[in-house]
C-alpha cells in the first residue's frame, strides 16, 4: 500500500504596460510515489496584447522550462513537459461568439504516436492539427455564456480504438451575477474518467 503526492510552490509577478500585459512564474514542483521522489525548478514566462478599440488579444508563453534537481532514481532520465503556446482571441463586431485558437508544442513538430509516420498528405495535415487547440464562447447575454473546446492531440492520444468517446472535448458555461463568477467546465480524456473543473 502507497500514497502518490505531487505538490508545486510557485511566485508569480504580473505587470501592465498600456495594451501589455507581462508575467512569470517560478516555481518547486515535486512528485513522489512509493518512496521515489523527483524534484525540478521550472520558468513560465508569457506575454499579452490587448487590443484598446476592438475585441481581440494575442499572446505567447513559453511553459515549465528549467531542469531537473532530484531524479527518482539513478535509472531515470526525466523530461519535463516544456512548452511553447502561441494564441489569440476574437470576437467578431456583430456576432455573440468569440474565438480562440491556440497553437501549442511549437518547438516540436513531430507529435506523432510512434509507429505512424508523416509520410502523406493526411498525415502531414493531422500532426499539423495536433498542435492546434480550438475553442468558442456563446455569449448568451450579459451573464451567461456557454464555453466549448476541441483538442486534437489529445484525441489522437487517449482515445480507445473501440471509440472516441469525449476525448479531446470540452464543454461548460460561465455564468456571471453581481460581483460573482461561477465556471464549470467538463473536460474529455479518457472513457474510463473525464476532467470536472468549478471555479467561484
Amino acid at each position: 500500500t502507497f500514497t502518490p503526492s505531487d505538490y508545486t510552490v510557485q511566485i508569480s509577478h504580473a505587470r501592465e504596460a498600456n495594451n501589455f500585459r507581462f508575467g512569470a512564474s517560478l516555481k518547486f514542483s515535486n512528485t513522489g510515489i512509493n518512496g521515489f521522489n523527483g524534484n525540478a525548478i521550472l520558468l513560465d514566462l508569457g506575454g499579452l496584447f490587448i487590443h484598446p478599440l476592438k475585441d481581440f488579444t494575442i499572446g505567447a508563453v513559453i511553459k515549465n522550462f528549467g531542469f531537473v534537481t532530484s531524479e527518482f532514481s539513478s535509472a531515470n532520465n526525466t523530461t519535463l513537459p516544456f512548452d511553447v503556446q502561441l494564441g489569440t482571441s476574437f470576437k467578431p463586431e456583430h456576432m455573440p461568439i468569440r474565438f480562440s485558437v491556440t497553437l501549442h508544442q511549437l518547438h516540436e513538430w513531430n507529435l506523432m504516436n510512434e509507429g505512424e509516420l508523416i509520410n502523406t498528405f493526411n498525415t502531414t495535415m493531422d500532426n499539423i492539427f495536433r498542435h492546434v487547440v480550438i475553442g468558442a464562447e456563446i455569449l448568451l447575454n450579459d451573464h451567461i455564456s456557454v464555453i466549448g473546446g476541441y483538442n486534437h492531440l489529445r484525441r489522437k492520444e487517449l482515445k480507445p480504438d473501440e471509440g472516441g468517446g469525449f476525448s479531446g472535448i470540452s464543454l461548460g458555461f460561465d455564468l456571471n451575477i453581481k460581483a460573482y463568477e461561477f465556471v464549470y467546465a467538463l473536460g474529455g480524456y479518457h472513457i474510463a474518467g473525464n476532467n470536472h473543473s468549478l471555479s467561484l
